[in-house]
């Protein structure tokens, strides 16, 4: 069941509530009602909100592990989102190009089934 986070509209808000429990199933939150104009950058500041109430306040995008960005996908996933990234070397990373990407469950976020 979908939740709209009971009349939430700011983006800390929406941050505070979701990352303040742990991860729920995908599609449980609705984002619609957010007050904001660019859905790229609200996600963005979701992430960067959400990996500082997680990881604390000195946390930057480009100093976000791959295990924080697996942990941070399943918060995502919960409102239907899917955090896509690369980093320029596995290995010794030093920088890393984030996007976001609409979560495709086997069931939509509106319930219907997908065959």
């Amino acid at each position: 069941m979908n939740q709209n986070l009971f009349g939430e509209t700011s983006v800390v808000a929406f941050v505070d509530k979701v990352f303040s429990c742990p991860p729920k199933e995908p599609c449980t939150y609705l984002i619609g009602t957010l007050q904001t104009t660019n859905k790229l950058q609200m996600l963005m500041n979701i992430l960067i909100l959400g990996a500082r109430k997680m990881y604390g306040n000195d946390i930057e995008p480009s100093k976000i592990t791959i295990k924080q960005l697996d942990h941070l996908q399943s918060y995502f996933k919960s409102f239907g989102y899917r955090i896509k990234y690369i980093y320029d070397d596995p290995l010794q990373p030093k920088k890393v190009n984030i996007w976001f990407e609409d979560y495709k469950p086997l069931v939509t976020c509106s319930g219907i089934k997908l065959y």
